[in-house]
């Protein structure tokens, strides 16, 4: 797995990662918009927020 920042999912070392098969973990996310946009990128398999609360009520939002 690799452990990145938000900020590094457009990068070239999450599509290296995602080429070598390794789950992607997201870390720290906390602000809706970026909430709603982490959650509903299928690349993601891990999110990491300090509330998961609301990421959960999100995520049920994204997934219709």
């Amino acid at each position: 797995m690799l452990a990145i920042k938000h900020v590094y999912l457009r990068s070239p070392l999450a599509r290296q990662a995602l080429s070598a098969d390794l789950p992607l973990f997201v870390w720290t996310v906390d602000e809706d918009r970026l909430l709603r946009r982490v959650l509903a990128d299928s690349r993601v398999a891990c999110l990491i927020t300090n509330r998961p609360l609301r990421a959960h009520a999100l995520r049920a939002a994204v997934a219709g």
